[in-house]
Order: C-alpha cells, then sequence, then structure tokens
C-alpha cells in the first residue's frame, strides 16, 4: 500500500520536469543566410570560343593570324607580305565595280622579335630575322609599298603600360630596319598594346607577345 502511494506522488512529478525539459530543447538551426552550400562551387572557367571560330582570333583584322616566326628567309616573308590565302588577286567580283576583280587585303606577318625584360632592347638572336626583313621589305617586289609596324604585348599588366611598352618596341624595329637601309618614310610605328591578342582566350600566352608587319597597300 506504501509503494502505491509512492509510485501516485512521484509519478506527476516525472511527468511536470519532463515537460519544462521539452519546453527548454534547443530547435535544431538551419543553415546560415552567409552560409556557402554545397550548390556553390568554384567560379566557371571562360567560355570556349564558339564553334567554328578559330581560338587564335581576337577580332576581324586578325583572322588570318599565323603563329609567330622567329626564322624566315627573305623570299619567304616577300611571299607572305604579298599573299593573302582567303582572298586571291582576281578570286573574287568587286561588288563597287562589278566585273572588276577585288585586289587582296593587305596582308602581314607576325614576327616573334625578343627583347630584353620589360624593354624595347631588342636581343642578339633577334638581328638575323630582321636582316631578312630589311632584305624583303628593299626587295624589288615591295620596294615600293610602306608598312605598319605594330607592337603587340600580351595581357599580364594595365593597358597603359602595355600600351607605352608595345610602342617602344614597335620603333625600336622600326629603328633597327632604318639602320639595315629600309628608308624610315615607308615605316608606320604604332602600339597596340593587348587590344589585338593573337589568343584571347590565353591572354598569357607569349605568343601575343609579337611584332606585325602589316602592308598598307599592295
Amino acid at each position: 500500500m506504501a509503494l502505491i502511494r509512492f509510485v501516485l506522488v512521484l509519478g506527476p512529478i516525472f511527468l511536470v520536469q519532463n515537460a519544462f525539459a521539452q519546453m527548454f530543447r534547443e530547435v535544431p538551426r538551419g543553415p546560415s543566410a552567409t552560409a556557402i552550400g554545397p550548390a556553390q562551387g568554384p567560379l566557371q572557367a571562360p567560355a570556349p570560343p564558339p564553334s567554328g571560330l578559330p581560338s587564335n582570333t581576337a577580332s576581324a583584322g586578325t583572322a588570318n593570324a599565323k603563329e609567330p616566326t622567329a626564322a624566315m628567309a627573305a623570299d619567304d616573308i616577300v611571299k607572305a607580305l604579298l599573299t593573302n590565302p582567303d582572298r586571291a588577286r582576281g578570286a573574287q567580283a568587286s561588288t563597287a565595280n562589278p566585273g572588276q576583280p577585288t585586289p587582296p587585303d593587305p596582308w602581314f606577318l607576325d614576327l616573334q622579335i625578343q627583347y630584353e625584360f620589360n624593354s624595347a632592347v631588342i636581343m642578339e638572336e633577334s638581328y638575323p630575322l630582321l636582316n631578312q626583313v630589311a632584305l624583303a621589305l628593299n626587295s624589288p617586289r615591295l620596294k615600293s609599298v610602306r608598312f605598319d609596324v605594330e607592337g603587340h604585348t600580351d595581357g599580364v599588366g594595365s593597358k597603359a603600360n602595355n600600351e607605352i611598352l608595345s610602342m617602344r618596341r614597335a620603333q625600336s624595329v622600326v629603328v633597327y630596319l632604318t639602320s639595315a637601309g629600309v628608308p624610315a618614310d615607308r615605316m608606320h610605328a604604332i602600339g597596340k598594346g593587348f587590344s589585338e591578342l593573337l589568343y584571347p582566350f590565353e591572354p598569357k600566352s607569349a605568343a601575343n607577345r609579337r611584332v606585325r608587319i602589316r602592308a598598307r597597300s599592295l
């Protein structure tokens, strides 16, 4: 009888304690508003070039770009500057003058000229190539042609600094070619900076650092 009374007394006490424990139990926390969930992965890589567009084209002006050359004979340089593989002379009819052949666009050649680091001083290893360029520009087939000498950098660094550096490098090539016998008034130095990357999807590529010789007219 005493045992039954003990249970009847303690039972309600345990029920009350359990109710209080449920009231003060910590509610599970949801994810914080600033937490990074598993769905937030690393940044996506740059999109590849559209289908059919070569990865080494930056604009319509560089559609025929080729890997810069570090060694070339004068005769081959002449051929490169006179030949446009996309618009051979007389291959298309002119829309301005129907029935007349369309002259080819002035062609260009990209040269891999080595400079001292962050400088416009040409290294001796590039002298043989520039000597061949001088012979080509003074050849009978190109002697009356004027050229733009364009300096191009990679995409590393500021726009302003790269434009200055590319202009200085283009001017150093003009000075060298002038000393090799090419009349200075046939050449015009231009600093392009990184505005026309050869590989726009690989801005750090060394191939972007080049000097382009472009014929103004044929």
